[in-house]
């Protein structure tokens, strides 16, 4: 019977795990590992590592810490974790035996993940023991004995990213620079924006005295500070799209502790005390005076995302709450617009309208687009009162349209 090693459990995760072991008779142990304890590959062990707060990265960081030590460097991983960002996933890129189980939780899909991992590791048992071996070896600093293992690997492992990593540090460890130069070339050529690559090819350069190669890999590699700044920044936006206002402004704090003069996450802060109605918060009346064109348009985008996710009402209050701080009018009017744009797209065709007779209210009299969506909206719905086509009306509220395609919004002025 093999035992799941659980990295960042939950008490919500192990009921689960309780409960299917109960109802389907699964044949699985689990435990929260103690130090010293280790998987055993011989009875197709391997981890579940849960990335609880994708915004702080500690569950990549403790896949990260299982694949710097030797014994657990090849023991697989079931990865359960909401959709990374892109700033994330290319630390996750760089991991290796790691199997992705996205949220939310879905247990056929958890079943066959497992299923998956446990048919690899039946496959692959002795491989990933001499991979183990491989990486004893470097980082012991016994790179010919390293050497000898991957020759025996060679003829399954040379085409992977890892072999060529691997051959890079051995060479490198052996003082065979360019070798390892050529060996960490083939990497990069492979996974061109890998960290681990990089960082590899930097100490090359370094250790060949090539400073210009060095300097100019270091200032195309996007460091570990700015990846964990720029992930923060991502989920603070997600959790403002789903309407997790909390979760959304700690984000965008600890964003502002990486970078306290960063505009995105005041601005990220900003919209998400107004999804809360909070419109009095200090400096709020100053941002949206000397920033008014750009927080306006900042405004539309994350309004757009979340109409476009199923958001509508976290759209609406951003929206209503909006025109409170705005001192431009003619920006409100198109704020206004885009809203109706919104409820239009949701099938809500009363709140559409509204929307659209209050933009037209303050829009100057040359602007003529909420006029025709208002004399659209009043034409379908007496169509609908006075047919009752409810059919009609269940097709209204699911079609797809471009409704919310703003890109031009900027260059809306005039129009």
């Amino acid at each position: 019977m093999s035992t799941i090693h659980l990295i960042h459990h939950s008490d919500d995760l192990i009921q689960a795990l309780n409960g299917y072991k109960k109802l389907l008779g699964w044949q699985h142990d689990w435990k929260v590992p103690q130090k010293g304890e280790l998987p055993d590959l011989n009875l197709h062990d391997f981890f579940i590592v849960y990335n609880r707060d994708p915004e702080k990265l500690d569950g990549l960081r403790a896949a990260q810490h299982l694949r710097s030590h030797p014994d657990t460097f090849a023991v697989p991983i079931l990865f359960l974790s909401d959709r990374l960002s892109d700033y994330a996933q290319l630390l996750y890129d760089d991991l290796d035996f790691i199997w992705h189980c996205e949220q939310p939780f879905h247990s056929r899909r958890f079943f066959d993940t497992v299923a998956k991992v446990q048919a690899y590791i039946a496959a692959n048992v002795g491989f990933l023991k001499q991979a183990n071996e491989t990486l004893a070896s470097i980082a012991a600093g016994q790179f010919a004995e390293a050497k000898k293992i991957l020759n025996v690997l060679a003829d399954r492992f040379q085409n992977s990213l890892r072999y060529q990593i691997w051959v890079a540090q051995v060479h490198l460890g052996l003082k065979e620079l360019d070798r390892a130069l050529d060996a960490a070339l083939l990497a990069q050529k492979m996974r061109p924006k890998s960290l681990e690559v990089a960082n590899l090819l930097a100490s090359i350069y370094f250790k060949k005295g090539d400073t210009e190669n060095y300097n100019v890999i270091m200032l195309q590699t996007l460091r570990l500070a700015e990846i964990h700044l720029q992930n923060l920044l991502h989920w603070g936006d997600v959790y403002l799209e789903q309407g997790n206002v909390d979760r959304s402004i700690t984000a965008f704090e600890a964003a502002l502790e990486k970078e306290p003069e960063n505009q995105r996450a005041k601005q990220g802060i900003l919209a998400a005390n107004l999804v809360e109605g909070r419109t009095n918060i200090a400096g709020t009346m100053e941002i949206a005076s000397t920033q008014s064109m750009e927080i306006a348009r900042m405004f539309n985008l994350k309004g757009i995302s979340m109409a476009e996710s199923g958001h509508f009402r976290t759209a609406e209050r951003l929206y209503n709450n909006a025109m409170k701080i705005l001192p431009n009018k003619e920006i409100a009017y198109k704020l206004w617009l885009n809203l109706g744009l919104c409820m239009k797209k949701k099938g809500d065709l009363p709140a559409a309208l509204a929307y659209f007779e209050k933009c037209q209210e303050l829009a100057p009299p040359h602007y003529k687009r909420a006029e025709a969506q208002i004399a659209a909206l009043k034409d379908e719905l007496r169509k609908e009162e006075s047919s009752r086509d409810f059919g009609h009306i269940k097709d209204r509220v699911i079609r797809h349209g471009d409704v919310l395609n703003y890109k031009k919004f900027h260059s809306q002025k005039g129009a």
